[in-house]
């Protein structure tokens, strides 16, 4: 029985997520456009809320790491759990490479948290009560499941293989059933991975190993943002070839489509725009099909029931209409400047559209909210949003990233917030205008404030970012807290990030100028988000947790600040909750 076209999987394990990502919706809508006969599976959401969610599982998994309830010590308090069963993760047979944790497990992950800026939203399950755990612990489970167990010893190329082709039965177990379903019906003549960040590429190396062991003819495909960001070094990584036989770079429409296309062929991924082979040279990328021309994306085979939120995502724009700031890790320079939308260009027609989607799928698949993916798309296109919506009398609330602008007028908020739009979320990053200068944030602190009060006054919530980065001046950190703090009343809440060096970005081509200097091994590392660097003058990571929970816990005491530390138990004081 011959199976599927394409099989596009987005693999575990990512805790930020909260609804479905658009790649794998809209590029299986438009594969089957092109006539193709194509499945979408979210993996990570399943392995989350079904498999790790399964006490039986759990049960099997505590057992393999040889991990005990602390039966014996009915008094053993939850953060005493968990720092047992973390420990537990880390000396687990078979040895295999694993991350240095050190001594506190909590600290590691709290560390962890707010160095990679890791922002957890998963959601509180409590299907332990039958396998010993304290109620509310298994949240702190799958983050360290996410945090100890999927992780490899480091990000250099033999680490991450070593840990690929390591023992993971709780991984392992997962996707023996999910391969096993999946073929029933035939094996796939291609199974596509979209890998969208450092934590998702040893599971996804690990079921295209899988996937090679069961059906060896199966031509594994790998795309998405790790990848991209990781184009220059696709030519030294002729190791990926046992696990994937070519690679998407940027979209993946058009490249996919030819893929599938010349799957008969005796050499089917040379010379394809944005298409590389492990080991050999990336051919420039292919230009990204129009928005208008894409069909809408669809959600069957998607767990839409297991998302934190009821929501789905759209895309007003491609790319960034600004696209200059330094320190981003969504502008990819040479790239993004071409191809992003211009404003001007968006039609009234392709708004309607996606009208016309929002109210599809609020009615097939319960859609509540809608997350613009937009990069800061500008006032004014969200206005024509906004108008469409209230036109139609379309039901949904909305939110997006934006830009301060002087755009941001009265009226255009109050007609925001009319259509639905509930929160906006903002770059501040620094109160200092030569700090904003020098990252190219093209804005003013009179700008932001009136921003800031006009969202306000219209009944949209201000989601103000801020950046602790290595050219910061001793107390401007403090400071840029100090500011929000001092204009609580209109910000919702605050999200502190700390810099990280992504390869692709103009922060790492202009390192040295920034006083950036790579580890050792870094220029080589497969954490392609977060390269690991030095620098003299950057605020240590405790200091930057301490001014953050200060933050929180003080200058804005009417607000619940988001902070880059996993919620839960990694924020308790004292390593837990007592």
């Amino acid at each position: 029985m011959a199976g599927p076209d394409l099989i596009l999987v987005f693999p575990p394990m990512n805790v930020q997520i909260t609804h479905p990502e658009i790649g794998l919706p809209q590029l299986t809508a438009h594969l089957r456009a092109a006539g193709l006969s194509v499945r979408q599976h979210d993996l990570n959401m399943t392995f989350m809320y079904r498999h790790l969610a399964d006490p039986e599982v759990i049960a099997r998994f505590l057992q393999d790491i040889a991990w005990t309830s602390g039966s014996e010590t009915p008094g053993m308090f939850p953060g005493a759990q968990i720092e047992s069963m973390g420990r537990a993760m880390l000396e687990s047979r078979p040895p295999r490479p694993r991350p240095d944790v050190g001594a506190d497990v909590h600290a590691y992950m709290d560390a962890r948290a707010a160095r990679l800026n890791i922002l957890s939203n998963v959601r509180d399950l409590d299907p332990c009560g039958d396998v010993g755990l304290h109620p509310g612990v298994w949240r702190a489970l799958v983050e360290m499941v996410d945090g100890i167990y999927l992780q490899p010893r480091s990000f250099a190329e033999k680490d991450l293989l070593a840990a690929a082709e390591s023992s993971l039965p709780l991984l392992e177990q997962f996707y023996e059933a999910f391969l096993a379903e999946a073929f029933a019906g035939g094996v796939p003549a291609c199974i596509g991975l979209s890998v969208g960040s450092s934590f998702q590429l040893l599971p996804s190396l690990v079921l295209a190993r899988m996937v090679r062991h069961r059906a060896g003819d199966v031509k594994i495909v790998a795309g998405g943002p790790w990848f991209t960001a990781a184009k220059d070094l696709l030519p030294d990584l002729g190791s990926f070839r046992r696990y994937i036989d070519a690679v998407v770079i940027h979209e993946g429409e058009a490249p996919m489509v030819e893929i599938m296309n010349r799957l008969g062929d005796a050499s089917p991924f040379t010379s394809i725009d944005g298409v590389a082979v492990p080991g050999g040279e990336v051919a420039p990328p292919a230009c990204p099909t129009p928005l208008e021309d894409l069909a809408p994306p669809v959600y069957d085979g998607m767990p839409m029931d297991l998302y934190p939120a009821r929501g789905a995502a759209v895309r007003l724009t491609r790319g960034c209409h600004w696209a200059r700031c330094d320190f981003c890790h969504h502008v990819y320079p040479g790239y993004t400047e071409v191809h992003s939308s211009r404003p001007e260009d968006i039609s009234d027609a392709y708004i309607q559209s996606l009208v016309d989607h929002i109210e599809f799928i609020g009615a097939e698949h319960g859609v509540e909210k809608i997350f613009l993916s937009d990069n800061g798309p500008p006032a004014n296109l969200l206005h024509r949003f906004a108008r469409a919506l209230l036109e139609r009398g379309t039901r949904i609330v909305w939110e997006s990233l934006a830009r301060f602008e002087p755009q941001l007028t009265g009226g255009v908020c109050t007609d925001l917030a009319r259509s639905g739009c509930r929160a906006l979320f903002f770059g501040l990053e620094s109160c200092s205008l030569s700090e904003m200068e020098a990252c190219a944030k093209g804005i003013d602190l009179g700008l932001v404030e009136r921003s800031l009060e006009t969202c306000s006054r219209a009944g949209i919530g201000n989601f103000v970012f801020v950046l602790s980065h290595p050219t910061q001046p001793p107390g401007s950190y403090e400071q840029t807290l100090q500011w929000i703090a001092d204009r609580f009343d209109t910000v919702t809440q605050v999200i502190a990030f700390r810099f990280c060096l992504a390869r692709f970005s103009r922060a790492y081509t202009k390192r040295r100028e920034m006083g950036l200097r790579l580890k050792r091994g870094a220029s080589r590392s497969l954490d392609v988000f977060a390269v690991p660097y030095s620098a003299a003058q950057e605020m240590p990571l405790e200091r930057f947790m301490e001014l953050t929970a200060r933050c929180e816990q003080t200058l804005l005491p009417r607000q619940k600040s988001v902070t880059p530390v996993a919620r839960g138990y990694w924020s308790a004081p004292g390593g837990g909750p007592q």
